[in-house]
């Protein structure tokens, strides 16, 4: 793997196509304009496993009249939650169809309140059904965003004594889980393209580590493991997304985003980005492990996390972190 050349055509892409530069410093000063507001809210309500509350920089934009979350199970949309200053609601308007295609639930709710026992029942329906899904052809992407939910309520447990492994926690906003934006779409390995505000998501953004020695670290997740897209094809999409947290905390805004994902100092004169391909052990390579290339005085590093995968949970993990 040619670790060098993936960096440079990912730097060269952002630098052809600048336009991201001032819509992420629009991104980051509404974030940090709406930050207590989001706080404010979010501390009205508990979340309630096995659904988990996500925030995307599109709802977090709109906070101030209403905070807007995506209530997902098993890494699936099933509700979205409304909360502004007269109530908080759930509602299953958009998610009907694929509720009952996906889990057989047929709990409709519009804008019911949050305490309501419409409510009550929809969340204890998810918490008492087995992690499963039904079979169908219809979302066959679903088992890949159950593995990123699973590896999410794994790092996101805060006792070191209950992880399988340590040094680990996701970047949140307020508490909430964040899909954090990218302006390129990677998800083709064999073709790197720009894609303005369609780009494509970090599946798990991170920071690994403790104290000083704590850093940013790209997470690409993959619920399969085999020759069609081996480790390090899901390796290079995790650096090219990696190359665009450089380019973005190097940028005007940095600073800014460097505060929203949890930092309270300056950026480090010498920054290093982690890399990281988590997947299932059926075809195990080691060889890039710890890896690093330098991209101006910073640099990415590359790692591995395997594990076992049943279907509903993850044992086994093996990783260079």
């Amino acid at each position: 793997m040619n670790i060098e050349a993936i960096i440079k055509e990912a730097q060269a892409l952002l630098l052809k196509n600048s336009e991201w530069k001032n819509r992420y410093k629009g991104y980051a000063e509404t974030l940090l304009a709406n930050i207590d507001v989001i706080k404010l809210n979010r501390n009205r309500f508990n979340e309630f496993p096995p659904l988990y509350f996500y925030i995307s920089t599109t709802n977090a934009k709109s906070a101030k009249k209403k905070l807007l979350l995506d209530v997902r199970y098993r890494g699936q949309s099933v509700a979205t939650l409304k909360a502004n200053q007269n109530d908080i609601t759930l509602s299953t308007e958009k998610q009907e169809n694929r509720n009952q295609r996906d889990f057989n639930c047929n709990i409709k709710l519009n804008d019911i309140s949050w305490r309501e026992t419409q409510v009550s029942e929809f969340r204890k329906f998810f918490k008492n059904r087995a992690n499963s899904r039904n079979d169908n052809d219809k979302n066959k992407k679903n088992e890949e965003h159950n593995v990123e939910n699973l590896l999410l309520s794994e790092f996101s447990k805060q006792k070191s004594n209950n992880k399988q492994i340590t040094g680990i926690q996701p970047v949140r906003i307020c508490g909430n889980r964040f899909g954090m934006p990218t302006p390129i779409s990677a998800s083709d390995h064999k073709a790197l393209k720009y894609a303005n505000q369609y780009g494509g998501g970090i599946d798990i953004f991170a920071r690994t580590g403790k104290g000083r020695a704590t850093y940013l670290t790209v997470i690409e997740v993959k619920d399969e493991n085999n020759s069609k897209e081996p480790p390090e094809d899901a390796l290079k999409q995790a650096i090219q997304y990696a190359v665009f947290i450089r380019e973005l905390l190097r940028s005007d805004c940095g600073g800014s985003w460097y505060k929203i994902f949890g930092f309270s100092g300056a950026i480090p004169r010498n920054l290093t980005i982690r890399a990281v391909c988590a997947m299932p052990d059926d075809f195990i390579d080691k060889s890039f492990a710890k890896q690093a290339c330098l991209i101006g005085n910073d640099k990415i590093e590359c790692h591995y996390l395997y594990f076992k995968y049943d279907g509903k949970q993850l044992s086994d993990f093996q990783t260079s972190l």
